[in-house]
């Protein structure tokens, strides 16, 4: 690329961060807001920043090794964005916020505050991850999503629509929260467990398996919904164990009943579906 085709410099002021070296970058050229002769924050070489777009890395900023800001991402404040990691689109990294390892952001999200966003994360749409909230390993945060408090989604996890995961809430395995769905607390939903329209998981409840909680149900307190429960209306489950067997093919469309400091347990013959006469507690 020719000087007249770049839109910054790197200067002679340096610095070492964590076993590289950085350089502060400069203008050259007016575009978006940025000004010729405007100082930036810190890249290691010109393959971590675009000279297309309007990204740009300010203030004391850092992108280095392999990372890469394109499009018109900002990344700004003390934020970092290192190792493999990819930022282009629209985003915003700002505060001290950090995305690293093979993670991708793009679309229109923020990851703000002490976030980390890495492993093999991706974040996208109009999606917020502020605060020490993670997404790590290869979760899927998408939409209108948004992780904050010191919540985690990981494993292969996928948060969209309007869900907001905060607190110290876990979601990981492959489970699914989405639509306007609240995990919170430090409430649990893991294995392959759906929770969605205006579910509240709350307390110290978990939801897992294969088990599903939606329309306007909520599970709080010490609960576990687990198996193939399904939840849903505007069921209440406080401090109890539902755990539904359905057989293998067998849709659930029975509407799972509160239970207040019991376990259900219902098993079901394999061939024939027919509910079998014991039931644990």
């Amino acid at each position: 690329m020719s000087d007249t085709s770049k839109k910054y410099k790197l200067t002679d002021m340096a610095m070492e961060w964590r076993g590289h070296t950085l350089y502060r970058i400069r203008a050259v050229v007016d575009f978006g807001k940025i000004r010729a002769g405007e100082l930036g924050g810190w890249i290691e070489g010109e393959r971590n920043l675009s000279h297309d777009g309007l990204c740009w890395v300010s203030d004391n900023a850092k992108v280095y090794s392999r990372a890469f800001v394109g499009g018109d991402a900002t990344v700004a404040g003390e934020a970092s964005v290192y190792d493999s990691a990819e930022v282009v689109d629209s985003v915003i990294i700002h505060d001290e916020a950090e995305v690293y390892g093979l993670a991708s952001v793009d679309s229109d999200a923020r990851i703000l505050g002490c976030a980390r966003v890495y492993g093999g994360a991706q974040v996208s749409g109009d999606a917020v991850v502020r605060d020490h909230a993670q997404v790590f390993d290869n979760a899927l945060v998408y939409e209108r999503a948004q992780i904050y408090g010191r919540a985690q989604v990981f494993d292969q996890a996928c948060i969209s629509g309007d869900a907001n995961i905060f607190d110290e809430a876990k979601v990981f395995n492959c489970a699914n929260v989405y639509g306007n769905a609240l995990v919170f607390d430090q409430a649990y939903v893991y294995g392959g467990a759906k929770v969605f329209g205006d579910a509240k998981i709350y307390g110290h409840a978990s939801v897992s398996d294969n088990a599903v909680v939606f329309d306007e149900a909520k599970v709080y307190g010490d609960s576990r919904v687990l198996y193939d429960s399904r939840v849903y209306y505007n069921e209440e489950i406080k401090d109890s164990i539902v755990a539904m067997r359905w057989p293998r093919g067998t849709e659930c469309t029975a509407k799972v009943v509160e239970t207040v400091c019991k376990a259900v347990l219902q098993r079901f013959d394999a061939e024939s579906g027919k509910p079998l006469d014991d039931t644990e507690k």
